[in-house]
């Protein structure tokens, strides 16, 4: 089956990486979603692969500017979700800081 499927990596309390069970139907706009609404906290990286046309890629940089544009169009970041924004881009996370709830 040709589908981009897509993995998320969450650091735990104690430091440990987790990757997070999801869906084999995950979107890339639904992880973006659920990083937005704090669903998954502490986000270390979303990664996307197609091993029907042998790829993969690291999508976190555009998980970021997703979670950046959900916070803009909704008008508030709760705060897991800016700690992922930020640990991933400074400038972007101070460009949104002021949404935090």
């Amino acid at each position: 089956m040709d589908v981009d499927t897509y993995i998320v990596t969450r650091r735990s309390l104690d430091g440990v990486l987790h990757v997070v069970e999801t869906d084999a139907q995950l979107t890339f706009e639904q992880a973006s979603e659920y990083i937005f609404k704090g669903e998954w906290d502490r986000v270390v990286s979303v990664q996307a692969y197609n091993t029907v046309e042998g790829w993969s890629q690291d999508r976190t940089e555009d998980a970021a500017l997703e979670v950046a544009r959900w916070a803009r169009d909704e008008g508030y970041l709760p705060r897991p979700a800016l700690e992922f924004v930020d640990a991933v881009d400074q400038e972007l996370a101070n460009e949104v800081r002021w949404l935090e709830v």
